[in-house]
């Protein structure tokens, strides 16, 4: 909803502070587009991030910057390089599936799949919101419905949410990975079975972990490098069809 919420800002902002104060065709674009660039600068390193402190604190350490850049453009009084500044912060935070990634590791077996692909379900409620929120409040009323909104998923993942069982495995914290499943949906025989089968994969993977260039050998396989390229070019081409400048001005 984030994702949603940060694209669709950038249309009503642009609308309103264009009948307020006007706004050039550069300064409209680059409010329009830092976000993206913001992603372009987080979305290398996120993954080091969440094996490093976790997934719940990556999740917090996003939506606590979300809160920054959203609180940067209402405190902005409408000066235009400040509320760049705020468009680029909250594009950081975008910038990662690492919220579906917690979601479909906390959730029970079934369920994983739905988990997994309500991202986009999430990015369309999040631009309905930010456009619905947009005809009735000033674009400075919104970006603080937006602060106060990270701000409360901030302590919502800081107080309440578990850690992914996942990633502490990974760690070595059996127990507490355990403690976490019987907290959030499993018995005691599915916790134990649910752990032994992320030892089981987490030994695997080490034992099948590849050096760079055994990796670059295993790309020169067609049934490797091929599935890999159609799923850039796919992604190139919905890209290269513009629909984020659409929703970047949506106005």
């Amino acid at each position: 909803m984030a994702t949603g919420l940060t694209v669709a800002f950038s249309a009503i902002c642009v609308y309103q502070l264009d009948q307020e104060q006007g706004l050039n065709a550069t300064e409209s674009a680059l409010i329009g587009s830092l976000a993206a660039l913001g992603q372009v600068c987080t979305s290398t390193s996120i993954g080091f991030l969440s094996n490093g402190i976790g997934r719940r604190k990556s999740v917090a350490f996003l939506l606590t910057g979300s809160t920054v850049g959203y609180c940067i453009i209402w405190l902005s009084g409408g000066n235009v390089p400040l509320i760049c500044l705020g468009r680029f912060v909250t594009g950081a935070t975008i910038a990662t599936t690492i919220h579906q990634v917690y979601l479909t590791e906390i959730a029970p077996l079934p369920l994983r799949g739905a988990f997994g692909v309500s991202g986009p379900v999430g990015v369309s409620f999040g631009i309905a919101l930010v456009v619905i929120l947009g005809m009735f409040l000033r674009w400075t009323h919104v970006a603080l419905f937006c602060a106060v909104l990270s701000l409360a998923l901030v302590l919502l993942f800081a107080f309440w949410m578990p850690e992914s069982p996942n990633y502490l495995v990974i760690r070595g914290h059996k127990d507490e990975a355990k403690a976490v499943l019987l907290r959030l949906w499993a018995s005691d025989e599915e916790a134990e079975e649910e752990i032994l089968d992320l030892e089981t994969a987490l030994n695997l993977a080490k034992s099948n972990k590849l050096h760079f260039t055994a990796l670059m050998k295993e790309f020169k396989s067609p049934h490797v490098w091929k599935p890999f390229l159609s799923l850039i070019a796919v992604m190139f081409l919905c890209q290269l069809t513009g629909g984020n400048a659409v929703q970047v001005s949506l106005s």
